[in-house]
């Protein structure tokens, strides 16, 4: 019993079942032992994927139902053969811290997220509800430059190409992809130009939930 207080019930099991197997070997024959390895192979394989199986159901907006489905380690370990109660449980509970967060990365900043387990006949059913509310949107766009760049009076038309094509402009929806892609195509600007070593020195999104504001 202590050897096995660290093992999955499932492990347990097979565990208990081959000291069973082993201790019954020297009874058999040995043209027989050849033909009993293969039958404990496939009957310990059929007992391993008797795990618990369940299939999972998003109900929110097209968009956000792609995005969840990618993102949630519920629907990456559907097929898990070794999935116990247990473990789906702790899996249903991730999941909706994990759906608040994929929805924040699309400006969905007080999204609603409900969970439930239908248990019975196999495959459960785990049911995600997210509402995301009003999308956050860009109010202010702030860039700053700092460095020689200053003051090289040469730098004033890559500063201005830098601010007249940031894509994540005032009135557009805040996601995190473009937020990253405008810092990346920034420093691209002025890598291109004559500073090589450009850097983002800081970088911050404010976001005012109650106004939805970026």
């Amino acid at each position: 019993t202590r050897c096995c207080a660290g093992l999955s019930e499932l492990t347990t099991r097979i565990f208990m079942r081959a000291i069973l197997q082993l201790a019954a070997w020297h009874a058999i024959a040995p043209p027989m032992r050849f033909l009993a390895a293969i039958l404990f192979l496939i009957s310990s394989a059929a007992l391993a994927q008797t795990g618990l199986k369940y299939r999972v159901e998003i109900v929110a907006p097209k968009d956000m139902a792609e995005v969840l489905s990618k993102g949630l380690n519920l629907e990456r370990w559907q097929n898990d053969p070794q999935m116990t109660p247990e473990q789906l449980r702790r899996l249903a509970d991730e999941g909706v811290r994990e759906a608040r967060e994929l929805a924040a990365t699309e400006g969905y900043f007080s999204a609603r997220v409900d969970l439930a387990i239908e248990e019975g006949e196999q495959p459960w059913i785990v049911r995600l509800t997210l509402e995301p509310g009003e999308r956050t949107q860009v109010g202010e766009v702030d860039l700053r430059f700092s460095g020689p760049a200053v003051q090289d009076p040469q730098s004033a038309a890559i500063f201005k190409r830098v601010r007249d094509t940031w894509p994540l402009r005032r009135g557009q929806p805040f996601r995190q992809a473009e937020w990253d892609a405008a810092k990346r195509r920034a420093l691209r600007e002025m890598s291109a130009f004559r500073y090589a070593a450009a850097r983002i020195a800081n970088s911050e999104a404010r976001i005012d939930r109650e106004a939805r504001r970026a």
